[in-house]
């Protein structure tokens, strides 16, 4: 048997039984990636033993989704049965008692093949295998595997068990420094526009109206009947008068009635109402505050404008005959 088929048979009996039905095969060697183990030359290619860069890897039953269902050791070698649609993750044969498949992040294994071929898969698919060399073993020129002078370290620990990484022979894995982000640029806002105000339109002046400086004109009272007397005849006169304002004036506002003795005393006043067109009236009666007695009385009426104008006219006349004794 050659070396591939002695390290193949090994392989097949470390993971758990016979390779399944969708292993590929290409160059006389099986295509495989070992756990955090950088490559010298990938598939075909020379070079040492690989160098492992992590110690452990977890295998979970889904993308992103625990608790794991083993760990798999730096340097050990798993089976390839697919990849994610994203490429994030690979699914591995595990082999183990009552599981068979899990999925293993594809950052922690170094590829000695190609996956182009390897199909996308979910949790239930079926996909291909593949393996890579232990640390102990080292690909020739030729692409054949041999073992190293050291003996062969075992390829898988129980699947229960948890295999603890050396703590000084293994190098810490170098972190690739990821690109700087770019800072993504602040778009300055336009600058609002500040209306500009309108100024305040100016009232349209009015004209001033020309000040009401004329008198208004006002007739002499007249009074019907002319004579009233407290014990026969009329005891009530009806007093009347017009008056007007000028043409263009403030109008009239208020016409009063003045009540005069013979010698020209003012007894009283009375205050006289529009009629319209002019016409204002007023009633004189005995039981006003005449003197006793028979007497003429001068009567005369003052009319005031709106503007403050006032004009009184001529004298009418009244006889009152008023009497304690009819």
């Amino acid at each position: 048997m050659s070396l591939v088929g002695v390290w193949f048979a090994k392989f097949a009996s470390a993971m758990g039984g016979a390779l399944p039905a969708g292993a590929i095969v290409g160059g006389g060697l099986v295509i495989g990636i070992l756990v955090g183990a950088a490559t010298g030359g990938g598939l075909g290619g020379g070079g040492g033993a690989p160098a492992p860069s992590i110690q452990t890897s977890d295998v979970l039953p889904c993308p992103d989704m625990g608790p794991p269902v083993l760990s798999v050791k730096s340097g050990q070698h798993v089976w390839i049965t697919g990849k994610t649609a994203d490429g994030k993750y690979l699914r591995v044969h595990v082999g183990g008692p009552g599981v068979q498949e899990g999925f293993v992040p594809a950052a922690a294994y170094s590829l000695l093949g190609s996956l182009d071929d390897v199909p996308v898969v979910s949790c239930t698919q079926q996909a291909l295998i593949a393996f890579a060399p232990s640390p102990g073993e080292s690909e020739t020129t030729t692409g054949s595997f041999e073992p190293s002078a050291s003996p062969s370290p075992s390829l898988s620990p129980p699947p229960s068990a948890t295999a603890s990484p050396a703590p000084s022979s293994t190098p810490r894995a170098t972190a690739t420094p990821r690109g700087t982000p770019r800072a993504t640029p602040r778009v300055t806002p336009a600058p609002t526009k500040v209306p500009t105000p309108k100024p305040t339109p100016k009232p349209t002046p009015k004209p001033t109206p020309t000040p009401d400086t004329t008198k208004p004109s006002v007739g002499a009272p007249d009074a019907n009947p002319g004579q009233i007397a407290s014990c026969s005849g009329a005891q009530s006169s009806s007093i009347s008068t017009e008056a007007f304002d000028n043409p263009g004036g403030s109008g009239i506002s208020r016409v009063t009635l003045k009540v005069f003795d013979a010698s020209g005393t003012q007894l009283f006043t009375k205050r006289m109402t529009t009629a319209g067109s002019g016409l204002w009236e007023t009633t004189l009666s005995v039981g006003d505050p005449f003197p006793g007695g028979q007497s003429t009385y001068p009567i005369r009426a003052t009319a005031v404008d709106k503007a403050g104008n006032s004009a009184t006219s001529s004298a009418g006349r009244i006889t009152v005959i008023k009497s304690d004794f009819c």
